[in-house]
């Protein structure tokens, strides 16, 4: 099975991000037609599904291995501890891919590649200052004291 059609657990995000079903969102990639931030999307979704896998499959095996032995000394610890170290690395993995789909779900751009209002930022200026020598420096615009964070206002009652 590849990874395009394993389940995760960050599916829904996606689906609900993107306003389509998975097999439409990895289709617009195949075809040519999925803007960048999808491709990264389905690109990370494929790590988290395969490391979502492994887990499983390391989860069923130590639980396999405990039921058939029938007493505490049928089980090898060696086998048990490797077992469960690969276990607690995919879940480090998968935490962090899911945390990382998860910050690339809030930036993501719009779904369609329309354009977008620009965005303009507000540069810090500098005045140029002459001295009695004749020699010129730069000062920066100084903001008002009183202000120390955005929206950090004096309230009033």
């Amino acid at each position: 099975m590849n990874a395009a059609e394993m389940p995760t657990t960050q599916d829904s995000a996606i689906v609900e991000a993107f306003g389509r079903p998975m097999d439409v969102l990895y289709t617009q990639v195949e075809t040519g037609e999925a803007l960048p931030a999808l491709v990264r999307v389905l690109e990370l979704r494929s790590w988290l599904a395969m490391v979502e896998d492994q887990a499983v499959q390391t989860r069923q095996r130590i639980h396999e291995a405990r039921a058939k032995a029938v007493d505490l000394y049928g089980t090898s610890a060696d086998d048990l501890r490797f077992d469960v170290a690969v276990l607690e690395a995919t879940q480090r993995v998968g935490l962090r891919y899911a945390e990382t789909l998860g910050e690339l779900l809030q930036n993501a751009p719009a779904t369609s590649p329309t354009a977008r209002r620009p965005v303009s930022f507000t540069h810090a200026t500098a005045h140029a200052v002459a001295t009695a020598d004749g020699a010129l420096t730069v000062r920066p615009v100084r903001t008002s004291e009183r202000v120390t964070e955005v929206g950090a206002g004096r309230h009033r009652r």
